[in-house]
């Protein structure tokens, strides 16, 4: 349709500009990477807050075992340091199941169960953290003479599956006895 005075003519909906499209394009992926972000924090916090859930309840099994066994978490286990085979570096989740970290790891698990009257099979299979590993003890209550206040501890290697990194969950094991 053409106007009087008007110089250009009307064609009609021409649509939208490749510019155009490309700069809808550009906001939708920079809105969907920040609600992935958020998605993906929340996802993380929510496996920290099972793994800490998780931990809650093992301690209460250790305290358990402890009060039925009547000793110490170093007598039941076995050892002094379940997680030592564990340390240097490994990442527990790239391990196999006959690797020497599993293998105690797994043990040391039966005899907490077992000692508190729970059953080893189920008990063991269900404490691994969020991210595949197993939860790792050591067990330190009385076991130096020149420092015998040092507590239990118990351990998640977090997401990365190496211990002793800044993602790792620790909790002390309150002492079975007191601590002179």
């Amino acid at each position: 349709m053409y106007i009087a005075g008007n110089t250009s003519t009307y064609t009609g909906d021409r649509g939208f500009t490749l510019i155009e499209l490309l700069v809808v394009i550009a906001i939708l992926g920079i809105l969907s990477s920040v609600v992935l972000a958020s998605v993906q924090g929340a996802r993380v916090r929510a496996q920290y807050a099972a793994a800490n859930v998780e931990m809650q309840s093992l301690i209460r099994a250790v305290y358990d075992a402890r009060l039925q066994a009547g000793t110490r978490l170093q007598d039941i286990t076995g050892s002094g340091c379940s997680d030592c085979a564990c340390r240097n570096g490994l990442n527990i989740h790239e391990l196999s199941s006959s690797h020497a970290c599993i293998v105690r790891s797994r043990l040391t698990l039966e005899r907490i169960a077992l000692a508190a009257g729970i059953d080893p099979v189920s008990f063991v299979d269900s404490m691994v953290d969020p991210w595949g590993a197993y939860y790792q003890f050591d067990e330190n209550e009385r076991e130096f003479v020149a420092n015998p206040c040092r507590r239990d501890t118990l351990r998640s290697a977090g997401p990365d599956g190496i211990l002793a990194t800044s993602d790792d969950i620790v909790y002390s094991i309150d002492f079975f006895d007191p601590c002179p």
